[in-house]
């Protein structure tokens, strides 16, 4: 998948596809529809050699959630996926992708939870559970428990 083409050059793509099946093609690449989000996460996952089991346990979501948002089978809340990246170690750039492809807007420094989850990834030494008890020393609900 290619996610890194400006719309500008899908629309040049999109407009030069002629058969249905250039079509599905095109939907396959260039699409963020479907799993964009696990995907992406089970490729950094490899790379990075990391234990999908020990990132799901570290992220604090339930194990078959957890699976199920990797495999295609839930579309998972923002801040799920935000707990996935924080446990996979994921910089604010990785983490904003992985938003971006689960569908949902970026961290927004203006928005007091993510204000608290990217002053504590600039921090660089983080976890779900720092965050999350930060998040409630402001009377705010845990990461797992937000819409």
């Amino acid at each position: 998948m290619n996610y890194e083409l400006s719309t500008e050059n899908l629309m040049n793509i999109l407009k030069s596809v002629k058969s249905e099946k250039e079509f599905e093609k095109y939907l396959q690449e260039y699409t963020r529809e479907g799993n964009g989000f696990g995907i992406y996460f089970l490729n950094y996952i490899c790379e990075h050699d990391l234990d999908t089991a020990l990132v799901i346990k570290n992220s604090g979501l339930d194990r078959n959630y957890a699976y199920q948002m990797l495999g295609g089978k839930k579309n998972p809340a923002k801040y799920k996926i935000v707990c996935m990246c924080i446990a996979a170690g994921m910089n604010i750039v990785e983490i904003n992708r992985c938003i971006k492809l689960g569908g949902h807007a970026e961290l927004y420094p203006k928005n007091t939870v993510d204000a608290i989850i990217i002053k504590n990834i600039n921090n660089e030494n983080y976890s779900v559970i720092d965050i999350d008890m930060e998040l409630d020393k402001y009377g705010l609900p845990v990461l797992e428990k937000i819409k």
